[in-house]
């Protein structure tokens, strides 16, 4: 009787959004869907902005180098300003992740949908206590818990492999 087992997650190779708006963006796209070269985030030339100020933007604290990305929460995707002194900004060409993937090897920040273990055990629901008991979604105790959904690999204590 198994109580738990690491699940076979991927990680990730290519940077990819995981959403329309692609807020959780991480890559390192620089270049517009127009093949204009992004702005530095903390450059005000050639264009000044104010998408770099967390208290007005929370999202920019993601901001690095001259990356796309998506402070603002702009409906289309991730944009950047560009080097183009008469082009201010532009979306980028972000693909949609096809197979989701971890970007780290404890693999905390994944949210995809495998639901099998390594060992090719079914998962068990997090908000079920049978056939085992747990704490692991008492957000509280655990707070990536809130990321725990139906039966899909996470890792909400933060183990490390």
């Amino acid at each position: 009787n198994t109580r738990w087992q690491y699940c076979d997650v991927p990680l990730c190779e290519v940077k990819c959004k995981d959403s329309t708006k692609g807020t959780e963006y991480r890559g390192n796209v620089a270049e517009t869907n127009e093949g204009k070269t992004c702005q530095k985030w903390d450059s005000q030339t050639p264009h000044a902005h104010t998408r770099n100020n967390v208290d007005q933007f929370p999202l920019a604290k993601y901001n690095e180098e001259n990356y796309c990305r998506n402070p603002d929460n702009e409906s289309d995707g991730p944009w950047c300003y560009t080097t183009d002194p008469n082009t201010r900004w532009q979306y980028c060409d972000v693909p949609l992740c096809e197979v989701k993937c971890k970007d780290s090897t404890k693999g905390t920040e994944y949210r995809g949908n495998v639901a099998e273990t390594n060992e090719g055990k079914t998962c068990q629901k997090w908000d079920s206590q049978t056939p085992h008991a747990h704490t692991r979604n008492n957000v509280d105790q655990f707070p990536l818990a809130k990321y725990n959904e139906e039966n899909y690999c996470r890792n909400p204590d933060n183990e490390s492999d």
